[in-house]
């Protein structure tokens, strides 16, 4: 029928109007607008998969689907029997898709829908997708639970963009709702960036401690058979354990009767400091290299004569260059000025 500006069109059990002045749809008398679904609606929906992440718009969309289901049944004021009659009717009418439920039971709280070339399913077969999505699912949910005054939830049986004839989903009774389903997203999504925090923490941590380790001790080749490990910051166990193989890989490595260890950059000089030096001396002395200590302080000094380890065969030096001529003279060595 056309009056003026005002067209209308029957589809099946649904009226459309159109206000050519004002440029409005109607449908059943309420506004609807007009989408074409590849591309305008794809790019829509992929623009929010891109930026929300698959797993959130899947989430976004079936709690969409299942509120806007509720709307939908409130519609039928809760006879189901006339929806059932009236609704696959509607949707047919709007380019939905086909819509069956060969099954539904208010005792049972059970129903079951056959859906065939939904929106859904033509858009995600653009987009080349091989799982059914979200929407459908989710908005038979909200219908069903609205209807049956009951919490329902779906299990999917066939699923058309998977290769089967239609999309056949099945409803019961659940404690599952959308609410839940968005904090449990929430709540693995937080674990799951904990987790990958944690994870960056590890590794970041391991270079860290690959690098302190590197500068920590570094092995330092003076001169011929004379070898320099400068003792920096405090150690505990691990530290020390590492310092002590490393040094005595370097001996072997450059073949040194002298080993001078740099006492100059410790910040902290406690008893297991003290006992770390003892083990290094001995160990060292069982390869055959003078263990040298330089860059004694005052503080060092005072903690190594009032501790219990006795480290006084370990030749000490105020200052690493007379640690090195040391060596020198024992090896009948000099270093002189160029004429």
């Amino acid at each position: 029928m056309e009056n003026n500006s005002i067209i209308e069109h029957k589809v099946g059990n649904a009226t459309f109007s159109w206000n050519t002045q004002t440029g409005k749809l109607y449908f059943d008398g309420v506004e609807c607008i007009l989408f074409w679904l590849s591309p305008a609606f794809q790019l829509l929906l992929d623009a929010i998969e891109e930026v929300s992440g698959q797993e959130s718009a899947t989430v976004v969309l079936e709690t969409a689907g299942y509120r806007m289901g509720e709307t939908v049944a409130n519609h039928y004021a809760g006879s189901v029997t006339k929806l059932v009659s009236e609704l696959p009717r509607t949707y047919a009418g709007a380019g939905w898709g086909k819509v069956e439920i060969p099954y539904y039971s208010l005792e049972e709280k059970k129903a079951t829908t056959r859906i065939t070339d939904s929106w859904e399913y033509r858009i995600n077969q653009v987009q080349g997708k091989t799982k059914i999505g979200s929407f459908f699912p989710g908005h038979w949910a909200g219908i069903f639970s609205s209807l049956f005054n009951e919490n329902m939830w779906y299990r999917v049986n066939k699923s058309q963009i998977a290769g089967d004839e239609y999309d056949e989903i099945e409803f019961f009774a659940s404690p599952i709702t959308p609410q839940q389903n968005i904090h449990d997203f929430i709540r693995q999504n937080e674990q799951r960036k904990i987790y990958e925090l944690e994870q960056t923490v590890i590794e970041r941590t391991k270079e860290l401690n690959s690098l302190i380790q590197d500068l920590s001790a570094p092995v330092i080749p003076v001169l011929e058979h004379i070898i320099v490990i400068p003792l920096i910051a405090k150690y505990d166990a691990k530290r020390a354990d590492e310092l002590l193989e490393k040094a005595l890989y370097g001996v072997k490595q450059h073949n040194a009767k002298y080993l001078l260890l740099d006492l100059t950059g410790l910040k902290q000089v406690d008893e297991y400091t003290i006992q770390l030096l003892h083990k290094l001396s001995q160990a060292t002395r069982l390869l055959g290299t003078q263990c040298i200590l330089v860059g004694m302080s005052p503080e060092l000094g005072q903690n190594i004569v009032a501790s219990n380890y006795a480290i006084d065969e370990i030749i000490s030096f105020s200052t690493l260059q007379n640690g090195i001529s040391y060596a020198l003279i024992q090896e009948d060595m000099q270093i002189l000025k160029r004429k």
